[in-house]
This record gives C-alpha cells, structure tokens and sequence, in this order.
C-alpha cells in the first residue's frame, strides 16, 4: 500500500486513521512466523520457521472483496513470491464478523433454497454428480449394513465446498447411508434406519462444524497466538498488528483509542525491533562505540549487523547463539532462506535481531556481574521491557505510539508559518521551490496567504528561520495554534466578550440594587 498520504503532523490518531481507512480494503498474501526455544545450558535459542500463503475462499454469502496495487505485486514478483501457489494452496480464513456469518447461513439452510447455488460452479456439478452415481452403483451391489466405500478427497478437487455439498448430497438422496469426515478421504457407510436415524441425532452439526473449521484456516493459528500471550515480536510492526487485527480477528474499531485496547488484551507483550535499534544504535554512540556502530536499521543490514563476529563490545561477549533448528534445515525451501522480503526469513531475521539487543540491554541493565555469564531468557526479555508495546511510527509528529498508554509528546521542532510580506496571496510553487533543501517536510494550507510547515530537525528548522529572515516577500515564524488558527481565535474573543458581557452585567444590576 504505497498511496497512504504520512505526514511530519501526524500524531498517533491520524497515522492510525489514515492507515484504517486504506488497510479495510486490502489483504496481506503472505504470514511469517518464527518460533525461538531457548536452551540454557547451551545459551542459544532454536528456530522454527513458518512461512503462511494466505488466500480467502468462498462459501455461502462469505466472498471477500479486496483491492489489488500494481506496485505492490510487482514488488512481490521482483522477489519471486509464487502467486499460483498462494491462490491454489493459501491457507483461508475469517474474522469473528464472517464467521458469524457463515454460521448464519448454514442455520438458515440459505445454500438448498438458493436457485442459483454460489458456491458450486457447474463443473464442480457434474463432478458431484458422477461421485453420487458411483455410491448409487455401489449400493445397488452392496446389501449388506456396515459395509463402507471411501471417495478421495482428490476425486472431489480437494475442494471443501465440494467435500461438504457431496455429503449433503449424499445423505439426502440415500436414506439407508451415513457419511464420515476423514484425514483425506470421504467414508460411505451404510447403516440401518435406527443407526442412522440415531447418526442424525447425535451428529446433526458435525458437517457444518467442519465446514467452518475449515473456513477459519490461518485465523486458528492466529487465535492459538493470541491464546498463548508469548512476546509478539515484529520490525517497524504497526501496520502489521492492523492487518492482523483486520483480517483474523474483527474489523478496526473506528477509535483509536479502542484499537490499543483491544490489541494489548490480544498481544500484551508487543515488541518492535525498529524503534529498539533506534535506542540501541544512540546507547553505542553514547557509550563511544563509533566502530561498531549501527549504520542501518533496514532489517537486512540490521541482520548483517548482529551475524558479524568481529563485534568486541563486552554487553556482547555471552550473546547467546541463534540457529534455525537441524530437522527444520533441510525442510526450508530453498527460496526462503536467506530471502528477504519472504515473510517466513524476514521474521526469522526480526527475532534473530531482537534476541541480540536483548542480550545487550539486559547485560547493560543488571551490571558488570551480567557479562560474566549467560543470561535467561527471562533476562533478554527483562532487558527491553522499557519498549514493551512501544510501536515504531515513521515520518510524524510522534517518534512511536504507545498501545499500553498515552502516547509521547512530539519530537519534532515546532511546527512553522510562512506568510507573505504584504498579505498577498501566496504562490505555492514559489514557496515550495525555496523549500527544496529543507526536504523532507510537509505543508498544510492555512487560508490563501499562509501554509504551515513541517520540518523534521532542528537544525533544518533553524536554518530556515535564519534564511527567510532576510527574504523580502516572505515572513517565517513560529506557529502558535491560538494565534494563527482563525477558527481558535474567534472562539477565544467571544469567550472573552462573553466574560466581560456577565461581568458588565453583574456590576451593572449591583449598582442598581445599590
């Protein structure tokens, strides 16, 4: 999602508005999951790496909707992402929303009174009734109960709409016949009136409960990580945790406010590696470390940083091992390691980084003794817990939000206005042309003779100031909101006026009682 407008004015409630407003209309294609098994005695932590293609299925009124963007899938093409592969094989899923709704369906026998049946195209027809035929032949030359055929899952497309209609299918065209779900195969078995009469009673919900297992796909391991309240970790992750939220849990709340609570009784150990190094990075130009300076905290560079070995800091000396587990290494395509960009390696890289800063602020925290030994994995996560759902917010007013509280005051110089000298209207390619090397920044219109200006240093802001002091057709100031913002300052004098108007009065009825 390359189009959502960020801006140096943004405070938390606007980034997060701005991104709800876009993330409602797309899907993310593609989960990576890293889990780490730390073992003491040998101080080092064991990865396994999963890497999820995500593609909704249809079923019933359940059809999703979403918007595609070129640059994003040429980005994803660039690196290889099998497109085929994720609409074949992805994993489906649902929100609490859709599988209300789907449930809603399958109570309301909505898919037998449709004229029109969604979810069976007429291919999928004549391949159901073909199967319907063969159990037909099958019991015309089968008296005997208890006997069973089983129909592969393949023979039915590994379709589960198809799987689920077939049984339907089934069991209202033979009264003398039940069906079992199995691992891969569907059972036929024939049964007398009681058996099945009692299968009926007993079993009357096993099939739609199944087709909804099946529906919610992904959403299960997502619920199974909310379940487990384990330390989510993430790189720059706000995005994420929104996708997240949207896609496997509920639609987003339209407060903000409500999103971080909602996200932190999900996720109450929230970590995110990008705003970590940006502390990590300022505590080794504190400490004098120039030489082994953090140059980037792009995720690849990040990782190349921490996998270095010339690194000699004595935070580091009992930085425990990471390695991707030995039955896990020959399981991992190719492709995915060491392939950026690929959700499954990128969160294995994030946890890798995450677990070396842990070490280095825990080692930091408790003191000389700490870089002696190795320390626990309680310890690394001890070391970080000042950035606990600490989320990492780019180009803003704000340098993070905090979904455990209140947000931090801004970082940026205040904001400054640009007016002309004589009143006149302001020529914006003019104004924006003198800006140019005070990029980045960000302006907003106020009326038709001034613009406020974003700058994100204070350097830049000074500099600026000093420049347009001397500019003969336009002013540079600071902007004060009370003073500048026509809508504030007429409130301000009617209140005033207002004030005075009763004071007036008051003294004015005084008198006369007087």
């Amino acid at each position: 999602m390359n189009t959502l407008s960020t801006a140096l004015f943004d405070v938390g409630k606007d980034r997060y508005e701005k991104y709800k407003k876009n993330i409602e209309k797309f899907i993310t294609l593609q989960v990576g999951l890293t889990t780490f098994h730390f073992n003491r005695d040998a101080n080092e932590y064991t990865a396994k790496l999963y890497n999820f293609h995500i593609f909704p299925r249809h079923f019933a009124t359940v059809d999703a909707r979403f918007l595609c963007q070129a640059s994003s899938w040429a980005f994803l093409s660039e690196y290889d992402f099998d497109f085929n592969k994720c609409v074949r094989d992805g994993l489906p899923f649902l929100n609490m929303e859709q599988e209300k709704q789907l449930k809603s369906d399958l109570k309301s026998d909505l898919l037998f009174t449709m004229e029109d049946n969604m979810a069976i195209s007429m291919d999928n027809e004549k391949t159901l009734q073909r199967e319907l035929s063969r159990v037909g032949e099958w019991l015309r030359k089968n008296s005997k109960e208890k006997e069973a055929m089983t129909i592969s899952y393949g023979l039915l497309k590994n379709d589960v709409a198809l799987i689920y209609f077939f049984q339907k299918e089934i069991r209202q065209h033979f009264g003398n016949v039940w069906t079992n779900t199995l691992a891969q195969d569907i059972e036929v078995l024939k049964v007398s009136p009681e058996e099945r009469q009692r299968l009926e009673s007993e079993n009357r919900d096993e099939l739609d409960e199944w087709i909804v297992d099946q529906m919610l796909g992904f959403t299960k391991v997502f619920r199974l990580l909310a379940e487990a309240k384990k330390p989510l970790v993430g790189h720059n992750l706000l995005l994420d945790l929104m996708i997240l939220y949207n896609q496997f849990h509920r639609p987003l709340p339209n407060s903000y406010t409500t999103f971080k609570q909602k996200i932190t009784e999900l996720f109450p150990s929230v970590y995110d590696t990008k705003f970590i190094s940006y502390r990590f990075k300022k505590s080794l130009e504190t400490d004098g470390k120039q030489t082994e300076a953090l140059t980037s905290n792009v995720l690849k560079p990040m990782y190349e940083y921490f996998k270095e070995p010339s690194i000699v800091n004595p935070l580091m000396t009992y930085a425990p091992e990471v390695s991707i587990s030995a039955a896990d290494q020959s399981k991992i395509d190719a492709k995915l390691r060491s392939s950026y960009h690929m959700a499954g390696w990128d969160s294995y890289v994030t946890g890798y980084c995450f677990i070396k800063m842990g070490h280095y602020f825990a080692a930091f925290k408790y003191g000389p003794d700490s870089i002696k030994r190795p320390l626990s994995s309680a310890e690394h996560i001890q070391g970080v817990s000042e950035f606990k759902c600490r989320v990492n917010v780019i180009r803003a007013s704000i340098n993070h939000i905090n979904l455990g509280g209140d947000d931090p005051a801004t970082t940026r110089p205040q904001a400054l206005v640009i007016k002309h000298r004589k009143n006149k209207k302001i020529d914006m390619s003019e104004v924006l042309e003198l800006l140019t090397k005070y990029a980045p920044f960000d302006t907003m219109p106020m009326g038709h003779d001034a613009i406020v200006v974003a700058i994100p240093s204070y350097s830049l802001a000074r500099n600026l100031l000093r420049e347009f002091s001397n500019n003969r057709t336009y002013s540079v100031s600071r902007y004060h909101m009370w003073k500048e913002n026509k809508l504030i300052k007429a409130m301000i004098w009617s209140s005033f006026l207002l004030s005075t108007g009763i004071l007036l009065g008051t003294f004015v009825n005084y008198l006369i009682k007087d």
